[in-house]
């Protein structure tokens, strides 16, 4: 098996067994004064975002990145959350034009659901984490835009790493089968425009992450009963705590402030 590793191609000394590891944290908010307006926003999103609609967005990730689905396991919680893992072969095209799959240790897409009901604060947020881990010639990057576009999407983290080693044919090892120096150059332009954007990246342990928040908050966000206006001082409230929610998850610390 051939891969590309600075800049040559280089043949394998058997399968190509790094596994690379692409891992989602996304995040979109609601606002509402009442508990009761943030509590039927979050039952919404929780009956949007089930365990069958979470396995369908995975599945499609799946296809994205040419692999082929081969169990199934999901489950739904009470009273919110949703789990669904994935496992998946690797699609193996030959000359005569016959596809067969051959199973794939530590390849599979898992996601699960969390809910934050806004309890303590006027905002209320949804989380999904998801997990591509794959190995072969499988590239989980190949599916960003779609998993940050199938949601809502005011806050993207995301780690990319490879795992292991694999050998070529004289036996020297090789720790990358890519020569990738951000995430970003997997997303593309258009989706990179609504983002600020920035990288934290360990080039020589192969790990890569970026950081994503939307750069506008609009007024879909509220999601009081009665409607907040899109201006004056209960507008400029709303949005004011959307925004320091949205820095405070984004840069990792609470700036707590009574509401």
């Amino acid at each position: 098996m051939l891969v590309k590793y600075n800049g040559k191609k280089i043949k394998l000394n058997g399968f190509n067994n790094l596994t690379k590891s692409l891992s989602f944290t996304i995040y979109h908010f609601g606002y509402a004064d009442r508990i009761n307006d943030r509590y039927r926003y979050v039952k919404r999103l929780n009956e949007r975002f089930g365990s069958e609609r979470i396995t369908e967005i995975i599945a499609e990730v799946a296809h994205i990145i040419d692999a082929k689905v081969v169990d199934v396991s999901m489950l739904d919680y009470a009273p919110f959350g949703a789990s669904s893992v994935v496992l998946i072969n690797e699609r193996v095209f030959h000359q005569a034009g016959k596809n067969m799959a051959f199973h794939m240790d530590k390849s599979h897409i898992a996601a699960h659901t969390h809910i934050d009901s806004g309890r303590h604060s006027h905002i209320a947020s949804f989380r999904i984490d998801i997990e591509v881990s794959t190995c072969g010639m499988i590239s989980p990057l190949r599916a960003l835009d779609f998993l940050i576009e199938s949601f809502k999407s005011d806050i993207v983290l995301i780690d990319y790493r490879t795992r292991g080693f694999t050998r070529d044919v004289g036996g020297k090892k090789i720790f990358s089968d890519n020569e990738i120096r951000s995430i970003q150059e997997f997303i593309s332009d258009e989706l990179l425009l609504a983002y600020l954007a920035f990288d934290v990246n360990l080039y020589n342990a192969s790990i890569l992450h970026t950081r994503m928040m939307a750069r506008n908050v609009d007024h879909s966000h509220i999601v009081s009963t009665n409607s907040v206006p899109k201006n004056g001082k209960l507008a400029s409230r709303a949005f004011e705590c959307l925004h320091r929610e949205i820095c405070d998850i984004f840069n990792g610390v609470d700036r707590q402030k009574k509401q």
